[in-house]
């Protein structure tokens, strides 16, 4: 064996044994970014729709008695900016308020519907081996999420106790929707700020 020869082995074998490869490990949560922006879109779109006139100078205590829904913070917090920037005074005890603001949920969610043109992913039983899972096939494919948020919000003085306002439903909708051609081409469609393409 050359010299040439045992020199290009060596090589070899450094590099093999010096080289390697590294992964980064991500955190994986239950709930997607898409689902979150897909209602949080919905929210701000509904609460945007509201009048927040009557709460300019006055102190407002936001009441979280009677709201439950996905996200509860985040529309909490989202009422509470929109009293804040339209000139209320967000006051932490309900003693120290004028206006008692209490909001509620008809619906905070998403919807989801499919289409496949082709081959759908499944199982083909094959004799004497059992069943062996085929691959989705797709001449077209398409995936739509639609989620929609359906609020109200009543407003009364704290101490006779008189009404101020009532919202009358808030709806706001958000989606998003991949298409799929000939299983190559890739393209989607959505109404979330955050997501669209430059």
């Amino acid at each position: 064996m050359t010299r040439g020869l045992q020199a290009g082995i060596a090589s070899i074998l450094f590099m093999a044994l010096t080289s390697g490869c590294t992964q980064t490990g991500l955190t994986k949560p239950q709930r997607s970014a898409v689902e979150q922006l897909l209602i949080s879109t919905a929210a701000d779109q509904a609460l945007e729709r509201a009048d927040w006139s009557y709460v300019r100078g006055k102190k407002v205590f936001v009441d979280r008695t009677y709201y439950q829904s996905t996200d509860y913070d985040y529309v909490v917090g989202t009422i509470r900016d929109h009293v804040s920037i339209n000139g209320g005074l967000l006051m932490g005890k309900i003693e120290d308020a004028e206006l008692i603001l209490e909001a509620r949920s008809g619906a905070l969610s998403i919807d989801a519907s499919s289409t496949v043109i082709g081959l759908p992913a499944g199982n083909a039983p094959i004799p004497f081996v059992g069943a062996v899972s085929l691959p989705e096939i797709a001449l077209y494919k398409s995936e739509k999420h639609y989620s929609t948020a359906k609020f109200a919000i009543l407003v009364y003085e704290r101490e006779s106790r008189e009404h101020v306002a009532s919202s009358g439903p808030l709806v706001g909708r958000a989606n998003i929707k991949y298409y799929k051609f000939l299983g190559y081409v890739n393209y989607n469609k959505t109404t979330i700020p955050e997501k669209r393409t430059k």
